[in-house]
């Protein structure tokens, strides 16, 4: 799963995509904040999408083995 962020300077766009990663899986797989925190300091991935752009692209990803059962 992944979420991107697009700004400027890059440290925005990592910002901007790891707090909506967070959001996803507070408000989608039901965590709580310290929860996804946690998770996501274990098992993030960062890729560099774009930097030819005046802003910048970072995708922020967790792989679905990671992943808590979806809430419905």
């Amino acid at each position: 799963m992944s979420c991107i962020g697009n700004a400027r300077p890059l440290e925005q766009a990592l910002q901007h995509a790891t707090t909506e990663m967070l959001s996803l899986l507070v408000e989608d797989y039901g965590l709580s904040v310290n929860e996804a925190s946690l998770l996501l300091g274990q098992v993030v991935e960062y890729k560099v999408a774009n930097v030819f752009n005046p802003a910048y692209s970072v995708a922020c990803k967790i792989p679905k083995a990671y992943l808590p059962v979806r809430k419905s």
